[in-house]
């Protein structure tokens, strides 16, 4: 295990180097970069005294190659993978931070330019899982292609971040390499022009870099190349990736390194371009009317359907948020005591301390947590006027005979008793325990009449949910987490996917 260094930079100073960057307060960092061992060069001494620092090294630093285990002094490739993250733990060790602070996404070496709609869509939930206010990273200069490729796709994750209206963490940079006149140019911007900030270093920080760069053993002789007097960052600039970068001269053309900038320019412009339009067809409701025979189907092109339990095994079926909305929205009606079909699920969510007794009915008998037993089309074992309030959430639709049903409803219900229903609409006709009893779908009209049977009619409320889209997608079995990045769009009454009804039990009934 590496020694824990004495980081002689105090957490001020790093602090106040940022704020003057950025403009604003931050919590959270997380850097983003190529191979263990870049953090170090561009961001060492600063890293360390970091708040909530997360470190992200996008590949091992072993390309598939069995030559560089060989010229690095391993046998193999797996011996070399593994000195590769032990030295990683190490430079963690050294430098104070938790393994927990440390991140690998698995990426090949050498192999990112290949890659980069992947590892920009895998950016893209790193930060909205850590949510960080700053993302450290490489500069677009030409020196390494994986460099180049992570600049890339950092960039693009906050291109389509932005679109999907999320907070942007601050994009800031530190020093990689770049090649001038043959030679590597190291600690330095190839730009001058973007106003950035340089910290230089006393001896004793210039010591710490040199036992972090220790830590690295299998790359220590390149690293002791890279200046330890000076750490410079500024923030991002907005970079053209379909152009080679403005810089002397392109370091990787002049190397073996998995690609030449002529295939990573063509890479980038194609990635771009997918990226864009993926994120932007993500993001748009059409309204536009395809020509005949020019409609584009996609996935939708299927006879069978993508879920068949209506996005259960996928996430949160669509047409619960509707039936938890209703429900919070008449959460003052779920009072004392109220009877719920199946379980008590939404009594307790809703109920608050309003609930004085929940009552469970199953139709079956031994059901789990039932404290009645019994169908309501026909239960004269349930007392007339014995509860404030019915839920009734997808449960007539299982029910053959519901005029009886709306009389025991009618009946059971307290006067100002009130019951909250829900139905399907548009909707498939379940696949598991329920299939045999599945016997109707409801429009709008259909439930207002049917309540109507006892209720009066100024004591009904009768709404809808959804539009085609949403019970498009309700019928292929997608869920909400499949529409989150889609924007709201209206109720279409034509397209009721959830049927929604409360109705009153008059106070004085004749």
């Amino acid at each position: 295990m590496a020694i824990l260094g004495q980081v002689p930079l105090k957490p001020s100073a790093a602090a106040a180097i940022f704020r003057s960057l950025t403009g604003s307060e931050f919590q959270k960092v997380m850097i983003v970069c190529a191979h263990p061992d870049d953090e170090c060069v561009g961001a060492g001494v600063v890293l360390p005294v970091l708040s909530s620092l997360t470190v992200v090294h996008v590949t091992g630093g072993v390309p598939d190659d069995p030559r560089y285990a060989r010229w690095a002094g391993f046998k193999s490739l797996e011996a070399y993978k593994s000195a590769r993250l032990k030295e990683a733990q190490d430079a963690m060790n050294y430098m104070g931070l938790s393994p927990t602070n440390l991140l690998n996404l698995g990426f090949n070496d050498q192999q990112l330019s290949y890659q980069l709609e992947a590892l920009a869509n895998s950016i893209v939930a790193l930060i909205g899982e850590h949510e960080p206010d700053i993302v450290i990273t490489h500069p677009y200069e030409g020196g390494h292609p994986d460099h180049d490729a992570v600049a890339f796709s950092c960039h693009h994750a906050l291109m389509v971040l932005k679109r999907l209206g999320k907070t942007l963490p601050h994009l800031v940079e530190m020093t990689s390499y770049f090649s001038s006149g043959g030679e590597r140019v190291l600690g330095e911007f190839a730009q001058d022009n973007y106003e950035g900030m340089s910290i230089m270093f006393d001896q004793d920080s210039r010591t710490y870099k040199k036992g972090l760069y220790q830590c690295y053993a299998s790359q220590l002789e390149l690293l002791k190349t890279f200046p330890l007097e000076v750490e410079r960052f500024r923030l991002a600039p907005c970079y053209d990736f379909t152009q080679p970068p403005e810089v002397p001269e392109i370091l990787y053309d002049k190397y073996e390194l998995g690609i030449k900038s002529r295939q990573w320019l063509e890479l980038s412009r194609s990635a771009s371009e997918r990226l864009c339009a993926e994120e932007s067809s993500q993001r748009v409701l059409r309204t536009e009317r395809p020509e005949v025979g020019k409609v584009a189907f996609g996935d939708l092109a299927r006879v069978e359907p993508i879920s068949r339990w209506f996005g259960y095994d996928r996430g949160t079926p669509i047409d619960r948020p509707f039936i938890e909305q209703f429900l919070h929205q008449h959460r003052q009606d779920i009072r004392g005591r109220v009877l719920e079909i199946g379980d008590d699920s939404y009594t307790r969510k809703f109920g608050d301390d309003r609930v004085s007794h929940r009552d469970v009915l199953h139709v079956k008998e031994g059901a789990l947590g039932s404290t009645i037993i019994g169908d309501l089309s026909h239960a004269p074992q349930i007392p007339d006027n014995t509860f404030d309030c019915l839920i009734l959430t997808q449960v007539l639709v299982c029910i053959f005979d519901l005029p009886s049903t709306i009389t025991t409803i009618y009946r059971i219900l307290k006067p100002g008793g009130v019951v909250l229903v829900t139905v399907p609409g548009i909707s498939n006709i379940d696949k598991g325990e329920w299939h045999d009893y599945w016997m109707w779908s409801f429009s709008p009209n259909a439930l207002r009449k049917l309540l109507m049977l006892k209720f009066p009619p100024h004591d009904i409320e009768v709404t809808s949910r959804g539009n085609v889209f949403s019970a498009i997608s309700f019928l292929e079995g997608l869920c909400t987490e499949d529409l989150q990045d889609f924007p709201e769009a209206d109720d279409d009454p034509h397209y009721p996917l959830t049927v929604l009804g409360r109705a009153v039990k008059p106070l004085h009934v004749n």
